[in-house]
C-alpha cells in the first residue's frame, strides 16, 4: 500500500503538496507539470484514493519574544494572537517554541517555519540551511538569504518627517529603544533610529543632541527618557516635534512630560508607531502610524503555504507592508510649535 512519503519521494515534492494534488484541491497552484508528476509517481507505486487523508501543513513558529518583552510591548503579543487566528484560518497546524529551544532535528520535522525575533549565529545557521521553507516575521537578519513580511519602517519615517516638514518644523528629534545584539549580547541602534538618521540628513533635519535611546521598547524607557529629555531642556531646547520609535515609549515619554509640566502639542509635538489601544486614551491622544500585524501575519503565512506548494521556486522575498496615519491630539497636522 503506497504512502504520501512513498510518493513525494518518488515524484520529488513535499507529503503537503503530494497529499493536495491527489484530493484534488483546486485552490493549490502548482504547474500541470507537477500534478502530472506526482499522479505518475502515485500510478506505479499503485495509489488508491482511499489509502491516503488530507494532511495539513504542519509548521513551527520559533518565537523569540521574551515574556518581559510581551508585556513591555503589545505589539508582539498581538502579533502572536494573529498568527493564531491565521493559522486556523489556512487550516495549518502551528507549534509556537520558545526562545532557546531550537535545533537542525526540530525544524526537519516540521514542513516550514514562522520567526518572529533575534537569532544568534548558531541559530540563524540552522534556519538559513532550510531557510527556502521558513518566512521572517517583523525582520529579517540577512536579506537574500530569508524571506520575510515587515512593517515599512523607511514609509513610516520619511512620511513622518514630511508631515513636520510641511508643518513647517525646523527642529526634529528621535526618542527609541535599542536592539539587543544576539551574538554580542549588547545594546545597538534600532533599524527606526538608522532610518530616522538617514532621511533626517537628506532633509536637513538631523541633530544628534535630538536623537535619545534607552534599551527596551517599554514605557519605563519613555519615563526614562522623557525625564532627562525634560530635565535638559536649559541646555538643549525641545524640539517641534519629537518621531516616537513605539507607542509604549510614546507613552512613558508623556507621562514624564506631563511630570515636568511640559505641554504636548504646545511645547513640543509627538509623533509614534504602531497604533496600539492605548495609544487613544493617552492624554493627549497618541498621533501614531498604526501597523497592521493581522496583515503581517497573513501574509506571512500566504507567502509560507506559497513556498510549500511551489518547492521549484527558489525566490527569496522580503515583503513590505505599509501603515497610515491615525491623526489625534500630540501632533497638530499643519500648525508648526
Amino acid at each position: 500500500m503506497a504512502t504520501i512519503k512513498q510518493i513525494a519521494q518518488a515524484a520529488g515534492f513535499s507529503p503537503t503538496t503530494v497529499s493536495r494534488i491527489l484530493n484534488n484541491d483546486n485552490s493549490l497552484s502548482v504547474t500541470q507539470e507537477t500534478r502530472e508528476k506526482v499522479l505518475q509517481a502515485a500510478n506505479s507505486l499503485g495509489y488508491g484514493r482511499d489509502q491516503i487523508p488530507r494532511v495539513p501543513y504542519r509548521m513551527a513558529v520559533f518565537f523569540w519574544i521574551t515574556a518581559q518583552e510581551e508585556l513591555d510591548d503589545v505589539y508582539f503579543n498581538t502579533l502572536k494572537r494573529s498568527l493564531q487566528f491565521y493559522g486556523k484560518t489556512y487550516g495549518l497546524s502551528l507549534e509556537f517554541f520558545e526562545k532557546g529551544q531550537l535545533d537542525a532535528a526540530q525544524v526537519a520535522d516540521f514542513d516550514g517555519f514562522i520567526a518572529v525575533g533575534a537569532f544568534n549565529q548558531t541559530e540563524r545557521a540552522i534556519l538559513e540551511q532550510i531557510s527556502n521553507n521558513g518566512v521572517f516575521i517583523d525582520s529579517n537578519p540577512r536579506i537574500g538569504h530569508f524571506n520575510s513580511v515587515q512593517p515599512d519602517f523607511e514609509q513610516i519615517i520619511s512620511e513622518a518627517l514630511a508631515l513636520c516638514q510641511t508643518a513647517g518644523m525646523t527642529k526634529v528629534g528621535f526618542i527609541g529603544g535599542q536592539y539587543l545584539n544576539p551574538d554580542t549580547n549588547q545594546f545597538e541602534p534600532d533599524s527606526r533610529e538608522n532610518i530616522f538618521r538617514n532621511y533626517a540628513s537628506r532633509a536637513g533635519l538631523l541633530d544628534e543632541k535630538l536623537i535619545h535611546a534607552h534599551d527596551s521598547f517599554s514605557v519605563t524607557t519613555g519615563q526614562v527618557l522623557g525625564k532627562q529629555i525634560a530635565e535638559n531642556t536649559s541646555a538643549c531646547p525641545l524640539p517641534n516635534a519629537f518621531i516616537v520609535a513605539a507607542d509604549p515609549i510614546a507613552v512613558g515619554v508623556l507621562q514624564a512630560f506631563s511630570a515636568a509640566g511640559i505641554l504636548v502639542p504646545r511645547d513640543t509635538s509627538l509623533l509614534s508607531i504602531n497604533n496600539i489601544q492605548m495609544a487613544k486614551y493617552t492624554s493627549p491622544p497618541l498621533s501614531t502610524f498604526a501597523i497592521n500585524q493581522d496583515e503581517l501575519c497573513r501574509a506571512a503565512l500566504a507567502r509560507l503555504i506559497d513556498i510549500m506548494e511551489n518547492p521549484e521556486k527558489q525566490i527569496y522575498q522580503r515583503t513590505l507592508v505599509s501603515a497610515y496615519l491615525v491623526a489625534r491630539g500630540s501632533f497638530v497636522i499643519n500648525q508648526a510649535n
